[in-house]
C-alpha cells in the first residue's frame, strides 16, 4: 500500500460551529440576539501533546497486529464475532492458509430479512383467506357455537360496496394479525440480544444497524396497523354510505371470553350491527386516531408519560382482539408473542446483565452535567458506545429505565485527576449525563415531580444498571474504523454525546483501526464540560498516536463565559483565569462572537462547505438541531449519514 500522510491531531475550534438546540447544546447561539449581546468571547483550545508530526509508510498488515481482548474474549484466543482468525481483524475477512483473504459476511441484512418474512407471511395469509381457506374460523367452537363462519366461495352478495366491505374485512383482518406481531417483535430486548450475539451477526444476519432498523420497522408497521384496523371496524358502513343501506344496532348475547354473539336474525350485510361493533368503532377511533398521535407527539417532550400511554394503547389493542369469540386466529398467533413481550419487559429487561446497586462515583460538572463511574461485572464490549440502562432504586413503579450511551475504560486511565477522586481508579464504565430541570407534566406519581436525571444529580446514586447493549451506532462506527476506505470518516458529537467520542478513542487505544482518515468534531456550550472533555481527549489521543492511529480533532466551546455561576459577569476576568489554569498545557485564543456570527449564515452551510465532503461517512450524536443540520449537509454532498441517540429523545430523562 502506498504511503499515507499523517493527519495532525489538533483540537482547533471550528470557527463557525454555533448550533440551535432548545434542550441540549448547539444550533442558534449566533442567531439569538440575546445570546450575542451577552456572550463576549469564545475559548479555542488545542489538544496538548500532539506536536509530533510524522508519516507512516503504510498501514500495518493485519497479520502483524495483535489486539487486546475483553476479559471474556481472552478465554478464546481465536474468537471474534466477525472473523474466526485474528481477533478484532478489521477487514471482515478470514485468512485461509497462506492464500488470499476470504471475505466473511453475514447471510442477509437484518432489516431486509424482517421485511422479507413479513411480506411473504402477510401475502400468504391474505391469499389463503381468498383462495385456499385452509384454516377457517368455523373449525373452532366456543361457548354457544362456532367462532365464526368464513365464506369459502365468492363474496357476500350485493353491490360493489358490499364486495368492497367483504374484501377489506378479509385483507385487514389477516394483515393486522401479522403486523401486530411484527410490532411486538421489534421491541423485544431478548431477541435483539440474541441477534447481536457473535455467531448470528457473523454468519447469519448483519445486525450492525439493528436499533435504527427496529425503529423504522416499528414506525412503518405501526402506521399500517392503525390504517388497516380503522378500515376493518368502519368498513361495515360502506354500503350505508354508497347504496343507502340503513344501519340498525341489534343487541346480542354475551359470549365467552368477553364478546357479543350477534343474533341469527341480524344480518350485518344489509342493516345489522351489534353493540360490540359500535363499541369497537368508538374505541379504536379514540385510541388509534386520538391517543396514539398524542403519545407519539409526547415522545419529543414528555417521554415519561408518552411511553406509558403508548403501552396502555398496546394492551388495550391486544385485549380487544383476543376478547372476541370470532378471533381464534388472534388467540393462537398473537397471544404467545404478547406473552413473550410481557416477559421481556418485566423480567428480561430488568434481570439480564443486572448490576444491582454497584458502587457509583458521581462527579458534578457545574449544575447542568454530571459524570457517573462504576465497575461492570460483565467486562468490556467489543463495540463502540454501548448502551447501559439506569434506574434509581427508589423510583416509582411507572418510572422506566433510561438508556445512555456510555464509554468503557479500555485504556485503564483515570479521567479525573484529583486526590478526592482516587476511588475512581478501578472503574470500567462511565457516562456523561445532561441534567434536565424542567418540571414533569403530567406527573405520574409523587416521586415524579422532577426529571430522573435531576434526581440522579441530587440524590444518592443508588441505582439498578442493566447492560451493556448494542447502541444505535455502535457496530456501524466500529466496522467503519475497521474498513479500508479512502473516504473520510467523520464523527460529530455535541454536549453529552462526548460519551461516544471518548469511547471511540478508548476503543482505538486498545485496538488498531485501519481507516486512513478519521475526524472527531465536538462542541458544547457548557464551559465545565468543555474543560473536562479537553482534558480527557488530551490524555487519550497520545495513546492512540503511540499505536500509529491519528485523528483530526476539532473541539469548540460555543457558549457564553458570562454564564459561569460562581464568577462576577466579567468575561475578561474569566478568560484570564482560564488562561492561567491552562497555559502549561493548552493554547487559548480569544475571538469575538460578532465576527464569527457575521462570517457564516448557518450551521448547515458551514458544515457542508468546511467539514463534510462528498463520499464521507458521517456519524452524529447530539441535539436534534445538530443532527438535522448535519443530515442536510450530507444530503447535499452525497455523504452517508448515521444519527444516534439525542435531541428530543434525551428529554426522556
Amino acid at each position: 500500500m502506498s504511503s499515507m500522510r499523517r493527519v495532525p491531531s489538533l483540537a482547533t475550534v471550528q470557527e463557525n460551529v454555533h448550533q440551535d438546540d432548545h434542550i441540549d447544546e448547539e444550533v442558534g447561539a449566533v442567531q439569538n440576539p440575546s445570546v450575542l449581546k451577552h456572550a463576549s468571547s469564545i475559548v479555542m483550545q488545542r489538544v496538548p501533546s500532539l506536536t509530533r508530526v510524522q508519516s507512516i509508510s503504510k498501514i500495518p498488515s493485519m497479520s502483524s497486529i495483535s489486539f487486546a481482548l475483553s476479559p471474556k474474549s481472552r478465554k478464546k484466543k481465536n474468537y471474534n464475532h466477525r472473523t474466526s482468525g485474528d481477533p478484532q481483524a478489521g477487514t471482515n475477512e478470514e485468512k485461509t492458509g497462506s492464500g488470499p483473504m476470504k471475505r466473511l459476511t453475514p447471510w442477509i441484512n437484518y432489516e431486509v430479512f424482517q421485511w422479507t418474512w413479513f411480506i411473504v407471511l402477510t401475502t400468504l395469509a391474505v391469499v389463503d383467506r381468498f383462495a385456499w381457506n385452509v384454516w377457517p374460523r368455523q373449525t373452532y367452537s366456543i361457548g354457544a357455537g362456532s367462532a365464526g363462519g368464513d365464506r369459502t366461495v365468492g363474496y357476500k352478495p350485493g353491490p360493489w360496496s358490499v364486495v368492497l366491505y367483504d374484501a377489506l374485512a378479509r385483507i385487514s383482518g389477516r394483515y393486522s394479525i401479522i403486523c401486530y406481531n411484527m410490532l411486538l417483535i421489534t421491541k423485544l430486548e431478548c431477541l435483539e440480544q440474541l441477534l447481536t450475539s457473535p455467531f448470528v451477526r457473523k454468519y447469519l444476519l448483519d445486525t450492525s444497524n439493528i436499533v435504527n432498523a427496529n425503529m423504522r420497522l416499528h414506525n412503518w408497521n405501526g402506521i399500517g396497523l392503525c390504517v388497516m384496523t380503522i378500515l376493518h371496524v368502519w368498513s361495515i358502513l360502506f354500503p350505508c354510505v354508497t347504496h343507502g343501506y340503513t344501519a340498525v344496532v341489534v343487541p346480542g348475547v354475551f359470549e365467552w371470553p368477553l364478546s357479543e354473539r350477534t343474533p341469527a336474525k341480524c344480518s350485518k350485510l344489509f342493516n345489522g350491527a351489534s353493540v360490540d361493533d359500535v363499541f369497537r368503532m368508538v374505541e379504536m377511533t379514540i385510541f388509534l386516531c386520538v391517543l396514539l398521535p398524542i403519545s407519539v407527539r409526547w415522545f419529543a417532550s414528555r417521554w415519561h408519560a408518552a411511553i406509558q400511554l403508548h403501552r396502555l394503547i398496546n394492551v388495550v389493542y391486544f385485549v380487544d382482539i383476543v376478547r372476541r369469540h370470532s378471533h381464534p386466529h388472534s388467540w393462537i398467533l398473537n397471544t404467545p408473542v404478547f406473552v413473550l413481550y410481557i416477559i421481556d419487559k418485566c423480567i428480561f429487561g430488568y434481570y439480564f446483565r443486572r448490576n444491582k446497586s454497584p458502587e457509583i462515583r458521581r462527579v458534578k460538572l457545574g449544575k447542568d452535567f454530571m459524570i457517573l463511574f462504576w465497575k461492570s461485572p460483565f467486562g468490556f464490549t467489543d463495540t463502540i458506545g454501548p448502551d447501559y440502562s439506569l434506574l434509581l432504586n427508589n423510583s416509582s413503579f411507572l418510572e422506566e429505565k433510561h438508556a445512555f450511551t456510555c464509554f468503557e475504560n479500555r485504556s485503564g486511565r483515570r479521567l479525573i485527576n484529583s486526590e478526592e477522586d482516587s476511588d475512581c481508579d478501578d472503574w470500567t464504565v462511565g457516562v456523561v449525563i445532561r441534567v434536565f430541570r424542567r418540571p414533569r407534566v403530567p406527573r405520574l406519581s409523587k416521586k415524579d415531580a422532577t426529571s430522573h436525571t435531576q434526581r440522579m444529580y441530587e440524590e444518592e446514586p443508588d441505582m439498578l444498571i442493566t447492560g451493556p447493549r448494542q447502541g444505535e451506532m455502535s457496530e456501524k462506527v466500529r466496522l467503519e474504523l475497521l474498513s479500508f476506505k479512502d473516504a473520510p470518516l467523520i464523527l460529530f458529537g455535541a454536549g453529552s454525546a462526548v460519551n461516544f467520542i471518548i469511547d471511540t478513542l478508548q476503543w482505538c487505544s486498545a485496538n488498531r483501526p485501519v481507516r486512513q482518515r478519521v475526524s472527531l468534531i465536538y462542541t458544547t456550550r457548557d464551559y465545565d464540560l468543555f474543560q473536562w472533555a479537553m482534558q480527557v481527549v488530551s490524555g487519550l489521543v497520545p495513546i492512540c498516536e503511540d499505536r500509529g492511529i491519528f485523528f483530526d480533532i476539532r473541539m469548540a466551546f460555543t457558549g457564553s463565559l458570562e454564564e459561569e455561576p460562581d464568577e462576577e459577569k466579567d468575561p475578561l476576568n474569566i478568560t484570564t483565569r482560564s488562561n492561567r489554569e491552562e497555559e502549561d498545557s493548552l493554547n487559548v485564543t480569544t475571538r469575538s462572537t460578532r465576527s464569527i456570527a457575521s462570517s457564516v449564515k448557518s450551521v448547515k452551510t458551514q458544515l457542508m462547505l468546511k467539514v463534510i465532503t462528498p463520499g464521507s461517512t458521517v456519524f452524529c450524536q447530539g441535539s436534534a438541531g445538530l443532527k438535522g443540520a448535519v443530515h442536510g449537509a450530507c444530503k447535499k454532498v452525497d455523504a452517508q449519514f448515521y444519527g444516534g441517540r439525542g435531541g428530543a429523545r434525551e428529554d426522556l430523562v
